[in-house]
């Protein structure tokens, strides 16, 4: 935090000029999304918890769900009984279609890896280790609702969500359109 920032009496207030906020929300309305049975290996990359490139076999890869601008919601979620986090990613697909149907149905019982790129910077990997399960699947024909909003989480995680790739947006992009599968 800068050290210009502002505390008045009546709190703590962010002075826009000397203390960059973060922006809420996610990038891009993509969503990464693979089987972790497919994933062989993660690089690390110098700096602890951040990963620079997975390795799938022959024929797997990420599925690249193009989902409804401003849905897509993270969250990191600490529980002090069981000292775990429960990682969890949500969105809306706003698709009624039987392929629609077909690959949400196939996404219920694998566990999966998650990646979604925050607008605060990084991209967040769910269930990297042991894996995100479906956990929420609710189709709507109503209004604003119409779709399908889904939700992917990882539970008794031991830590924080790991971040995917070090470099530019555009670099991280490019690297995960090189393992989108198609089957």
């Amino acid at each position: 935090m800068a050290e210009n920032c502002s505390v008045l009496t009546t709190g703590y207030k962010l002075s826009v000029a000397e203390c960059a906020q973060l922006t809420a929300g996610m990038w891009h309305n993509r969503v990464y999304l693979a089987s972790l049975r497919e994933v062989l290996s993660w690089v690390a990359s110098a700096t602890p918890n951040q990963y620079e490139d997975v390795t799938f076999g022959a024929g797997d890869g990420f599925f690249e769900l193009v989902v409804e601008k401003d849905t897509i919601v993270w969250t990191d979620e600490y529980d002090k009984a069981t000292k775990s986090f429960t990682h969890r990613l949500g969105f809306r697909i706003p698709d009624l279609s039987i392929t629609a149907r077909n690959f949400l149905q196939n996404t219920k019982g694998p566990d999966m890896v998650v990646i979604a790129q925050m607008k605060a910077g990084p991209f967040q990997i769910l269930g990297k280790d042991s894996g995100a399960v479906l956990s929420e699947l609710k189709g709507s024909s109503e209004g604003e609702e119409v779709g399908y909003a889904v939700a992917f989480a990882g539970e008794n995680m031991d830590q924080l969500c790991p971040h995917f790739l070090d470099t530019d947006t555009n670099t991280t992009l490019a690297l995960l359109a090189t393992k989108i599968t198609t089957t």
